[in-house]
């Protein structure tokens, strides 16, 4: 074996994957924290997100509201005047059948 055979082999042996470095498997996961203070800064961060979506959504509900009744009300026209033609389209065929 020549010695450039002998380094190739040992870089080989002692070459290890990035993968399987604890450095990166720490940079993936979350250290636990049980101190109180950021537990309550957590619970804090919750509430206020959870507040800021709720009134979002609770002014939007008498909107919603509305514009339900107004398609019901829509749809009910709708149907009033389909059958209006229906009835229409029906005579004229009987006319026209004379």
């Amino acid at each position: 074996m020549t010695t450039e055979e002998v380094v190739e082999q040992l870089v080989q042996n002692l070459t290890i994957e990035r993968s399987d470095l604890s450095s990166v498997r720490r940079k993936k996961t979350s250290a636990q924290d049980d101190r109180k203070s950021s537990q309550t800064f957590g619970v804090v961060g919750v509430i206020v997100i959870s507040i800021v979506c709720g009134s979002v959504v609770l002014l939007d509900i008498p909107k919603v509201i509305l514009n339900v009744k107004r398609l019901c009300r829509n749809s009910k026209k709708k149907r009033k005047t389909n059958r209006k033609c229906e009835s229409l389209n029906n005579a004229e065929v009987q006319d026209s059948t004379l």
